[in-house]
């Protein structure tokens, strides 16, 4: 079966977050000489799904002089792998002089009255951009966006190449983004338009779950397909659970970014560890990220609580089976909902495939946790209460069979619903129908 060269725009490859494990398991299996990147990100690719990256900088992100001055400079360019005898890496930030630091503070200032500053900026591919991309030669773009540089950046990828765009949506920004303060909501209306003209533009466009693919055919009247949560089984064929025996202490794991939407439930989680603990409860809580700088305070400070980073992606299987409760959890204030009312985490089909029981703490309505009440493959507590939320990690400690009965139902649907191999195969099916109708219609 073919696999349409595929350039992928604002998004990367990569073990150290969430959305770039996620992408290399939507791209399970694919031949790594068929895809390409472009994005700003400042991860270390993951070689082994992709060997050509272009980080994108200065040259595609410009701001007229004298005002580039005063903005570190971003070196754009190919990528290398640092065991390669090739150029170094680009894209790191130069190092500034101490006045230069100086005149970026007012400067800076002024950004943030301006919104950020993206106004400010020209936004557009290189000469030295696409040329390397002419290179590689792709029949398809697959892109993400967010922001209004992001849709533009796509966009003008789009209308250079002139090739088609499957454009895959995360969550819903145009109901988040540029609604802080007057700067922002001037550039709402702006940036509104040139997302929906991004939606229009796209041969397909792909959401990330089922609700948001039916929000957005009604707000955009077109056809929005969505794929599940992909996970690689063959890394939890002989890590996932066959039974479920208690350790001591009874350990929760929460394993993800802390920040946007997630944030106090993690503070809930280490309050009710806490009262649990008080009770003369043997439980612990594992907290890991690679955002500890943003772990709240209240979760540092609590015995019983344990902060880390990530081990290497490969551990994870293990890690996860080790743990008595695996944690999924959003906040409950109505700036979280409205951020997360179409998401779905990238960690839940591994969770799922893991057996490790799951504790779903978050807003009725939102996508995940009503998957978890509708299939029963988790323990939804959906009410902002500590006690609550005690109560059901109680409850878990207390039963092994409550235990077995959701880690077997989970990595059912993990089986059924989430196989990579699976969701791969159709986004593979996706890419080449729009590729191959590409060339008839030139043809045509």
């Amino acid at each position: 079966m073919d696999y349409p060269r595929t350039l992928i725009v604002n998004a990367q490859f990569s073990e150290q977050s969430g959305s770039g494990t996620f992408l290399g398991r939507l791209f399970s299996a694919w031949p790594t000489d068929r895809l390409a990147t472009v994005n700003g990100g400042c991860l270390p690719p993951d070689w082994r799904r992709c060997s050509r990256h272009y980080r994108t900088g200065d040259m595609e992100c410009r701001l007229p002089a004298p005002m580039r001055w005063l903005v570190p400079s971003r070196v754009s360019g190919p990528i290398y792998p640092s065991v390669a005898v090739v150029p170094p890496p680009v894209g790191k930030t130069q190092a500034l002089s101490l006045g230069r630091r100086l005149g970026q503070y007012p400067w800076r200032a002024m950004l943030r009255l301006l919104g950020g500053g993206e106004v400010l900026y020209r936004i557009s591919p290189s000469t030295q951009l696409l040329t390397w991309v002419r290179i590689f030669d792709p029949e398809v773009i697959y892109g993400h966006c967010s922001d209004l540089q992001s849709v533009r950046f796509l966009r003008g990828i789009q209308r250079v190449l002139g090739i088609p765009l499957v454009l895959h949506l995360m969550d819903d920004w145009p109901e988040s983004l540029y609604r802080k303060g007057w700067p922002e909501n001037s550039m709402r209306s702006r940036y509104l338009a040139e997302f929906a003209d991004m939606i229009r533009s796209a041969a397909v466009t792909i959401a990330i779950c089922q609700e948001m693919a039916e929000e957005y055919e009604r707000r955009f009247h077109r056809q929005v397909l969505w794929l599940p949560m992909p996970v690689e089984l063959e890394a939890y064929r002989a890590a996932a659970r066959t039974q479920w025996t208690a350790n001591h202490p009874f350990r929760l794991r929460y394993g993800g970014r802390v920040g946007w939407a997630i944030h106090d439930s993690l503070a809930d989680i280490a309050r009710a560890v806490q009262m649990l603990r008080r009770e003369g409860r043997d439980v612990a809580f594992d907290l890991v990220t690679f955002q500890t700088e943003q772990v709240p305070l209240s979760c540092r400070a609590s015995a019983g609580v344990n902060v880390h980073i990530p081990a290497p992606l490969v551990d994870l299987p293990r890690l996860q089976t080790a743990a008595d409760v695996l944690i999924v959890c959003y906040d409950f204030d109505s700036e979280s909902v409205q951020h997360a009312r179409y998401s779905m985490p990238s960690k839940l089909a591994d969770c799922m495939a893991s057996g490790t029981p799951i504790i779903v703490y978050g807003p009725p309505g939102l996508p995940v946790v009503e998957y978890a009440r509708k299939c029963g493959w988790g323990m939804v507590v959906d009410r902002c209460d500590a006690r609550v939320l005690g109560a059901a990690i109680s409850e878990l400690m207390d039963s092994a069979t409550l235990r077995e009965d959701l880690g077997r139902t989970a990595m059912r649907f993990a089986h059924e619903q989430h196989d990579a191999a699976a969701v791969s195969g159709r986004l593979r099916t996706i890419l080449q129908n729009v590729a191959e109708s590409s060339v008839s219609g030139c043809g045509a």
